[in-house]
Formats: C-alpha cells, structure tokens, sequence
C-alpha cells in the first residue's frame, strides 16, 4: 500500500486533491498507474479557512482495511511551502528516510537543507502557477491539479497523459486551466535529475 499525506491549509483545495488524486488512481490492478483499491480522508482543526489540514490517501492493490489518519507515509505533499518553515508544524513528520517530499514553493529543494538530509526533496511553484491560470487568487490559490501534476512526475505513478484525460473526464469547472496547471506544473518541478 502506498501512503500519501497532504499537509495544507484550510480553502487551498487539499481535500479536493486527496479526493481527485484517489479518483484518479482507482481503477483495475495491472492499468497503468492504477489501484483497485482506494481511501481518501481529511482532519480539520477547529478552524478551517488559513488553518493547517491534512489529508490522507491510500493506494492499494489488496483491500485497505485501515481508515482515517495515518502516520507513517510514503509521500507528503505540502500545499503551502510557509508549512514547511516552521518547525513546530514538522510537515515531514512521520515520512520514512528516502520519502518523497514535494514542497509547494519557489525555493530550490537544496534550499531545505534538513530535509534533504532524510528525503527525496521535490519543490514547484504550483501557486504561482495556478494564479497564472486563473485558478484562486494570491491570497488563496488553489493548487490541487498543480501539485497532481508534479506528483505525477516525481512519483512515477502514472502519467501526465491519465491526468490529464481524468481532468477532462472529471472536473465539471475550468477544465482547460487544469489541464494547463497539471501540465505546467508537472515539466516545473525541480530537484528531478536530468532525463
């Protein structure tokens, strides 16, 4: 079973991405880039509009029996790279050494020098991006397809091409600047060695 958390805060869409990413790769063992078995789940605080959020994923290919929170993930996917700085918030925490952690930021992964240290750093500026597109605001981009997009890349589950087909399937609003953001976001993404 792979585990993927999404640390975020509240209106930037990480429920929403932990919903599509677990649509996305529900499907029958053997497709590319597809489980037969799927769970999707978020914690809220007692606020939830600019509070921290996590949402959760689980990809399996035998039934997942656990539900709920998890915390031990493959993966973690930060929707707002400010997470990242503070310490007291630990974004990283559970993810075993060799994880993924893709950062939502401009800053280079060398730049977060203690989590290169452990992990497999990924960073993209998935808001800057989706603000291009029309996709929220400064204030409060919405960064789910952007960040879908560059977890496509690093992750190696899958391809741009599912995403993008499961966009135009899928989302009922803005489908075009979703495909663009997926898009954009996925050729972005630095800390990938040279292909």
């Amino acid at each position: 079973m792979i585990r993927i958390r999404f640390a975020g805060r509240g209106g930037q869409g990480g429920k929403t991405a932990a919903d599509l990413m677990a649509m996305m790769y529900y499907g029958t063992e053997g497709e590319e880039g597809k489980f037969p078995y799927v769970s999707a789940t978020t914690t809220y605080g007692p606020e939830r509009r600019g509070a921290p959020v996590d949402s959760f994923v689980r990809l399996g290919t035998s039934e997942i029996r656990e539900l709920g929170p998890f915390g031990n993930p493959d993966m973690v996917i930060v929707l707002d790279g400010t997470l990242a700085d503070d310490p007291k918030l630990n974004v990283a925490k559970g993810l075993h050494d060799g994880g993924i952690l893709l950062i939502n930021a401009k800053r280079s992964p060398s730049e977060y020098v203690d989590f290169c240290r452990r992990f497999r750093v990924f960073t993209v500026d998935a808001s800057g991006i989706a603000v291009a597109h029309g996709l929220g605001t400064r204030a409060t981009p919405i960064v789910n397809t952007a960040l879908l997009g560059a977890f496509a890349r690093v992750s190696g589950l899958g391809s741009i091409d599912i995403l993008v087909a499961f966009i135009g399937s899928e989302m009922k609003k803005k489908i075009d600047a979703n495909k663009q953001v997926a898009i954009a976001a996925h050729v972005a993404v630095s800390g990938i060695e040279k292909e």
